[in-house]
């Protein structure tokens, strides 16, 4: 299956290519193009003027069929970003980033996804200047960008994309003066906010490394790890437990299955963690 000298469009807006383009160009050799006059917005902002009413793995195929008519291409990537609290430290914010890889002529759809810690996702309501400052050192302002957002009313954002201290602290005052408070919040597009750009960045190192795995049985490209499988048995017991026992590679062509044990040869788990032995 080649993709060399094949064009390849990357569906975005925000300037993702910077982190996309230089690692396909030099693994498969394709040529990097980006769509004209699309305007991915439309499937949802983290701005909230537009709700994200897909999943987004929906996002990312409706990202790359658009682009692909778009630019009469038959090869595409996408990725979307979600932010939220960790799943087991909910006062602790977390980025996690999909990418898709699609073929269209050869019917391949290769994905990967990364968690990242490092993110400076927040937003506060601000009633002084004080307050303000307060805010921005906490969110790596100005290498990241800012939203400005009225506290009331139909159309909330005000401002995107601030990276100036003093037009942020003009407007923000603007704000508190007409309505007693202003609701700043981090911008979290990718060309604002060096952070997820680097995530973006190794989400395609990993997306990349899922490409060249090939299935044993039939060659295809992206014999990647497709979900956990639980059941590591216990020490002690033998009972199948909770833990992750390994990764089960798929392949989406010929139906070929593989388990990929943990690295480090983990093939028994501490009975602390068996519900037979530890209830």
């Amino acid at each position: 299956m080649q993709f060399k000298n094949r064009k390849m469009v990357i569906a975005t807006m925000h300037g993702k290519e910077a982190v996309i383009a230089p690692l396909f160009k030099r693994h498969f050799q394709v040529h990097p193009i980006l769509p004209k006059d699309w305007n991915s917005d439309l499937l949802g902002t983290f701005s909230g003027e537009i709700p994200r009413v897909v999943s987004p793995l929906e996002a990312l195929r409706i990202k790359c069929a658009q682009a692909m008519k778009n630019t009469d291409t038959d090869l595409a990537v996408a990725s979307e970003g979600s932010f939220g609290p960790h799943p087991s430290i909910p006062f602790i914010p977390i980025n996690t980033e999909v990418m898709m890889f699609v073929d269209l002529r050869n019917k391949l759809e290769v994905t990967a996804t990364v968690h990242s810690l490092e993110t400076n996702f927040n937003s506060q309501m601000i009633e002084d200047l004080e307050g303000l400052e307060l805010f921005i050192r906490q969110t790596q302002f100005p290498s990241h960008g800012l939203i400005l957002k009225r506290p009331h009313g139909e159309k909330p954002v005000f401002l995107k994309g601030i990276t100036q201290e003093d037009q942020l602290k003009k407007y923000v005052q603007i704000l508190i003066n007409q309505e007693g408070s202003a609701w700043v919040e981090t911008d979290m597009r990718a060309m604002m906010n060096p952070s997820r750009m680097k995530t973006i960045g190794q989400c395609a190192e990993k997306l990349v490394s899922h490409i060249h795995m090939k299935c044993p049985q039939c060659k295809t490209p992206g014999f990647s790890p497709d979900k956990p499988l639980h059941g590591l048995p216990c020490a002690q017991c033998g009972q199948p437990t909770s833990s992750v026992m390994g990764w089960l590679h798929r392949c989406a062509r010929c139906g070929y299955q593989q388990l990929e044990h943990h690295k480090g040869g983990k093939l028994l788990e501490d009975p602390g963690y068996c519900t037979f032995c530890n209830p």
